[in-house]
């Protein structure tokens, strides 16, 4: 919104011509590399989790910005909407971080092994 109930008290505007970066990536609750039995539940999180979309596939292919959203609303909205991913069998959870303001994160991978 652009009208002067929302921009009252403007003093300055500051532009930067400066590179803008890449958010962090996510990181998950359970190792890389770990052996978990079925039905294990692991979360992703990121620092700035109400702010980023982190976008994940399960299959091991790379994900962009039409895979999956593992968090399709804020923590404080919807938190109902952020659920873990339930480990079936051994899997590669590949996820990267996105939004406004700075480049997409790089992609990491997550491998688990289910036992059985």
């Amino acid at each position: 919104m652009n009208t002067s109930f929302f921009v009252k008290d403007l003093l300055e505007i500051e532009v930067s011509a400066a590179p803008r970066g890449n958010w962090p990536p996510p990181y998950a609750s359970l190792a890389d590399g770990s052996s978990a039995p079925p039905g294990t539940e692991v979360e992703l999180f990121h620092d700035n989790m109400d702010s980023v979309r982190i976008y994940y596939t399960t299959d091991g292919s790379d994900p962009n910005h039409n895979s999956l959203v593992y968090n399709p609303s804020t923590s404080y909205f919807q938190p109902q909407l952020i659920g873990p991913i339930t480990l079936t069998e051994s899997v590669t959870i590949k996820a990267f971080a996105s939004a406004y303001g700075r480049d997409p994160s790089v992609i990491v991978s997550f491998e688990y092994t289910v036992d059985e």
